[in-house]
């Protein structure tokens, strides 16, 4: 009998590995959503709740999901340092147990943040350590998301075919594995880089495809993003009242999702516009509320 008792201790405890590891996948979904709703504090209980699990569990891979999500966190928070250092410990656990997929995740976040430090050389060979990575992981999304970040590099630095090539090659990678999310950020870097070479039509084009893509998955942030830059192509082309108008709807979205900057963005965007059309009065009235919005956030403390 003490075998047979023996015998159902394996799958209770496999069973239970893959329910906490089920539990710490919540948590990191929770906090992207959280994110997402401006809710930091939310975010940031939930993945203290997956890292507590993963300990608990001694599991090793949870574990490393865990502080790459922290990572990304304190990334987007502009918390560089503890970025790194949650980044970089999620690094040493995917070499160790041999998990490409996650360490081309954690190259890529390494590679973002070298950027942002003003490292281009850094950021340059994360990204395509990265890519060499995502390409031997089966069924990952580690390819088309360095090929995304690798298009947003060049297209920073300028180089606008090469930003081209790259979100062509993400937007075929990410089509084929059903990846909407990343496939409509490669669209996205292809409109941006339509508006770079005067392309306006084109990038409004690809903008209102997005848009609808975002809507259908329920990505608010990047609708809000969509809205700013068809703003910025409508500009271009002369149609102001259309644009004043798709600024206006970025603007309220950033208020129902309670993100200052992003309303601030939206004000300087209607600034803009109205500059375009000789509205200097409006254009300084805008201005000045986006400033006030970044000063209330402490943006500009500093």
């Amino acid at each position: 009998s003490g075998q047979g008792e023996e015998g159902w201790e394996q799958p209770q405890g496999a069973k239970g590995q893959a329910a906490r590891r089920d539990e710490v996948d919540a948590c990191c979904v929770l906090a992207r959503v959280a994110q997402q709703t401006g809710d930091v504090a939310s975010a940031s209980e939930s993945l203290k709740r997956a890292l507590a699990l993963s300990h608990e569990a001694g599991d090793r891979h949870a574990e490393a999901k865990s502080l790459i999500a922290f990572g990304e966190l304190y990334r987007d928070l502009w918390v560089t340092k503890r970025s790194v250092e949650h980044v970089e410990r999620a690094l040493s656990i995917s070499i160790e147990l041999g998990d490409k997929s996650s360490e081309a995740r954690c190259l890529t976040v390494l590679g973002q943040l070298h950027y942002a430090r003003g490292d281009t050389t850094g950021a340059v060979r994360c990204l395509e350590e990265a890519l060499a990575l995502g390409k031997q992981s089966v069924l990952s999304s580690s390819e088309g998301e360095c090929l995304i970040n690798i298009g947003d590099l060049h297209l920073q630095q300028g180089e606008i075919e090469q930003a081209r090539l790259h979100f062509e090659r993400a937007s075929t990678v990410c089509g084929e594995q059903m990846d909407k999310r990343r496939a409509v950020r490669a669209l996205c870097g292809l409109s941006r880089c339509n508006l770079a070479v005067g392309e306006s039509y084109t990038a409004a084009d690809q903008l209102t495809e997005a848009m609808g893509v975002r809507k259908e998955v329920g990505d608010r942030a990047g609708q809000g993003e969509c809205l700013r830059m068809l703003a910025v192509a409508y500009t271009h082309v002369g149609k102001l009242a259309t644009a004043r108008k798709v600024a206006a709807q970025a603007k309220a979205l950033a208020g129902e999702r309670g993100v200052v900057l992003e309303e601030a963005m939206a004000d300087m965007l209607l600034a803009k516009i109205s500059i375009t059309s000789g509205d200097l009065e409006v254009a300084v009235q805008m201005q000045q509320r986006a400033l006030q919005v970044l000063a209330r956030t402490e943006v500009l403390a500093g």
